[in-house]
């Protein structure tokens, strides 16, 4: 097999750091990366100026959760290949691994740049800034994805959420009106929909969001609580109890 071919080819030439890459490949391939790791190391002695070489290390790092040694040889791997957008993707998994998102997030729009083929790059930018708690960048990235996916349900909800998340809930109401009308069947759209209207303090269009929510699914639990915020609002105390007790 492979790996036999490969140890074999060792014995005669030890100093070949190419072989000593490709059994590391050919141990991740059956699992055995604690092994793949070694053969990786090695190969990074012998080339410490491929790139390559330390991409591979750094996965296969990045696989055991040696995230601060996987940053390491991605760094190293951008040195020395500063047009791969892989290297650079690399590199902001192992900065999110590590909890360091706002690097993270740099890391991944480099990449983007690299690769402007590769939505998932902006997904990873995303969910970068949301941990990093930077919400208004985020609006900003998640409006590039509904550019990409203007179809796509959940992109205009995160929308929705995050322009409630700092306040804007007019912001929100527009992207709530988008996802109903991608999907009108969503309880759950309706009933998030609701809760930005009684935000702006619109309880009747609120209320009939909710209705919408109960008329397709009546067990929904935030469909219920909704209506009953509107009817403590209104102050119709009974009601609010009846739609509680219904959450």
């Amino acid at each position: 097999n492979a790996i036999a071919a490969y140890m074999q080819a060792l014995r005669r030439i030890p100093d070949n750091g190419s072989l000593y890459r490709k059994l590391g490949s050919a141990y991740q391939n059956f699992g055995k990366i604690e092994k793949a790791l070694a053969m990786h190391e090695k190969s990074v002695q012998f080339m410490p100026d491929d790139g390559e070489a330390w991409k591979d290390m750094g996965t296969v790092q990045l696989k055991l959760g040696r995230y601060d040694d996987a940053l390491y040889s991605f760094q190293k791997a951008t040195e020395k290949m500063p047009h791969s957008p892989e290297c650079y993707e690399r590199e902001g998994d192992a900065l999110s691994g590590l909890g360091r998102f706002t690097e993270a997030s740099q890391a991944y729009a480099q990449a983007f740049l690299l690769n402007q083929q590769n939505p998932d790059l902006i997904r990873k930018r995303a969910d970068a800034l949301e941990k990093s708690r930077d919400y208004f960048s985020l609006l900003g990235v998640i409006r590039q994805l509904s550019d990409i996916e203007p179809g796509n349900v959940s992109i205009w909800k995160w929308m929705g959420d995050v322009h409630s998340r700092v306040g804007d809930y007019d912001s929100a109401l527009s992207a709530y009106n988008r996802t109903v009308e991608l999907n009108p069947d969503d309880d759950g759209l309706w009933a998030g929909r609701g809760d930005v209207l009684l935000q702006l303090g619109e309880l009747q269009s609120g209320m009939e969001s909710y209705e919408r929510a109960l008329a397709i699914n009546p067990k929904s639990a935030d469909a219920w609580r909704g209506v009953g915020r509107i009817d403590a609002h209104r102050g119709d105390f009974s009601k609010a109890v009846s739609a509680y007790s219904m959450a």
